[in-house]
């Protein structure tokens, strides 16, 4: 085992207070019993069973290939397995990688050969889309545990071993080969991030606890529970789970937003505390729900600040905040709710220091929009880079500065504004997308030539996806046909709302597509719109 020196940098919190299964073990100790997940059924957790299953998933992990330092798969929906998992991995000193249960064909493909993974928990209804890579594909991914139905033929070069068996069969795990410690990575998350495919981020333990005591320090205790509506393979999944842990708090997890369930899973739950994003305020705002007499809910965290924003807060009587965090980046700037001016993403946090920049780094003057660039004081509370993707990282950390893609301005006092994305991706509906991943699926159909995606405004808040297309020579385009064909390629939130046909797409001197023009025209009244012609892309539930 390799020996850390114990050196007294106050900057980095020590293993105890920031590594998920230290602070678990030490939470168990002062209160065994007290609930720490609520699960969408309705069962409970304690920490001291939230400790015990782990440990079983990880002496079955553990059974199965998987040792410290390795990258370990979840590629679930919320629940169970997805909890176990997580704690699992930091109990054996590796990294858990969720992957969006969306996620199939040449992006999954990409992931996996990205992450790097050789063992994971994987849903029963899944293992179709691994077969279906091949070997080549599945890239190292050696063997899995099939969680939640029937373990199907293993395809060739991959173990399948049933969730109930590995773990009967497993044997107590008692150390791990080399305990995590602060500046470990506790998962990799992928996120479109800036321009081009999806980027993996690895997450240090001191990047959670340093996003968690930013947001939450002094506002969430052990009467707290946090509603989590984001899956695991996004950054307020594991980071809800985490905080929960860091904060003696409890969440409850949930299957993903529900408008029209919102408020009585609040009430269900008893949840205090939860996170929206744009669109899903608007959908809140415009629903005219009405919450129910003695709900406990007293804070949400969301963005952007707009009338949504604020009139959820007026209409619920709760306690809007804000700020400006991204996978990469843990809450560099944050909102007083008394002092923040309406609009405002709030001021610089303590501990980060942002600069708003032109494109050659050089900073513009108040009231001007630039470049958001950040850096912090603590050691690895911005992740470091993205995994196999050296040119991207360097384009990203440039100059001693992460340059977050994102241009902002700022007044006078201090206050921050979001004004627009530099990045060529888009926002739909609490999901980050990639426009150069749904271009190449659009490419694939036989009658496209061209194609350029955008992001256009959507009638709910962040955006929704337009695909401009130009046919082949001598071919005609049906937008339902290439609809049909991205359904069975892409996650469904990739899948574009729009379909425009055009001769031409605007091209620069130089022959790149001009996305700005498409931006500027919108949908205009040539573009299909699958919304309108009644065909529904959602999510699908896994049982």
């Amino acid at each position: 085992m390799i020996e850390v020196p114990a050196l007294d940098d106050p900057r980095i919190p020590d293993r105890a207070n920031c590594v998920l299964v230290d602070l678990l073990v030490e939470r168990v100790r002062e209160d065994p019993d007290r609930v720490l997940v609520r699960f969408a059924d309705g069962s409970e957790w304690t920490r001291a069973q939230t400790l015990a299953n782990a440990r079983a998933t990880a002496a079955a992990l553990h059974a199965a290939g998987a040792r410290s330092g390795d990258r370990i798969l979840l590629w679930m929906p919320n629940g169970p397995e997805a909890v176990r998992s997580v704690v699992a991995a930091s109990l054996l000193g590796a990294t858990v990688v969720p992957v969006s249960t969306a996620y199939r064909g040449s992006l999954l493909a990409q992931t996996l050969h990205i992450a790097g993974v050789r063992t994971g928990v994987v849903h029963a209804e899944l293992v179709d889309r691994l077969a279906e890579l091949g070997p080549e594909g599945r890239a190292d991914l050696a063997s899995v545990l099939v969680a939640r139905g029937a373990v199907p033929v293993a395809p060739t070069g991959l173990e399948l071993v049933e969730w109930d068996t590995a773990h009967a069969q497993a044997s107590d795990l008692l150390v791990a080969e080399r305990p995590h410690e602060p500046w470990d990575t506790l998962a990799v998350l992928f996120t479109s991030g800036t321009t081009g495919p999806s980027k993996a981020v690895p997450t240090t333990y001191v990047q959670h606890h340093s996003f968690q005591t930013s947001v939450h320090e002094g506002r969430l205790g052990p009467e707290d529970r946090v509603l989590v509506q984001s899956p695991m393979s996004h950054m307020m999944g594991v980071n809800s789970l985490y905080g929960a842990v860091l904060f003696g708090s409890s969440i409850a997890l949930t299957d993903g937003f529900d408008t029209a369930r919102f408020w009585a899973t609040i009430a269900e739950t008893g949840a205090t505390c939860c996170s929206l994003v744009g669109s899903q305020l608007n959908f809140m705002v415009k629903s005219g729900r009405e919450a129910p007499a003695g709900h406990r809910l007293r804070r949400v965290t969301a963005s952007p600040v707009d009338e949504a924003f604020a009139e959820f807060g007026r209409r619920y009587g709760v306690r809007m905040e804000t700020g400006f965090a991204m996978t990469e980046v843990p809450s560099a700037l944050r909102s007083d709710p008394a002092t923040t001016p309406p609009g405002s993403c709030g001021r610089v946090r303590p501990g980060m220091q942002v600069r708003l920049v032109d494109e050659f780094d050089r900073e513009v003057p108040d009231g001007t929009p630039g470049e958001l660039i950040v850096r912090a004081d603590r050691p690895w509370t911005i992740a470091a880079g993205y995994l196999g993707m050296p040119e991207a990282t360097a384009r990203a950390w440039r100059n001693g500065w992460f340059h977050t893609g994102d241009a902002l301005r700022r007044d006078a006092e201090g206050n921050y504004y979001f004004v627009d994305r530099l990045k060529d991706a888009i926002r739909r509906r609490g999901e980050n997308i990639s426009s150069a991943e749904v271009e190449a699926e659009v490419l694939r159909h036989p009658a496209v030539r061209m194609a350029a995606v955008v992001g256009v405004a959507s009638e709910f808040g962040e955006q929704e996806v337009l695909a401009a297309v130009v046919p082949a020579d001598g071919t005609a385009l049906d937008p339902v046909d290439l609809l049909e064909l991205l359904r069975g390629r892409l996650p469904y939130f990739m899948v574009p709302r729009y379909v425009r046909v055009l001769a031409d797409l605007p091209l620069t001197a130089t022959g790149r597509v001009q996305k700005s023009e498409l931006r500027s025209a919108g949908v205009t009244e040539d573009t299909w719109d699958r919304d309108a012609a009644g065909i529904g892309v959602h999510r699908e539930r896994l049982t």
